[in-house]
């Protein structure tokens, strides 16, 4: 995770919106919950597209 996509997670983590949100989650919703934060090294999928056989992708590219 570079510098600046922490400094982004932080950022939200810290946004006076977010906070309150995640204390009414916590006091109203869930029980437990967990986040994992993860730098992803390698990734492939695949995608069936409509009358074609299976498409292996290197990339999730969902759109």
């Amino acid at each position: 995770m570079s510098d600046h996509d922490l400094a982004a997670v932080e950022e939200w983590r810290d946004h006076v919106e977010h906070r309150a949100a995640k204390k009414y989650g916590r006091e109203h919703r869930y029980e437990r919950y967990g986040i994992p934060i993860a730098k992803v090294e390698h990734s492939h999928g695949f995608r069936r597209e409509r009358g074609r056989e299976w498409e292996w992708e290197r990339e999730w590219e969902w759109a």
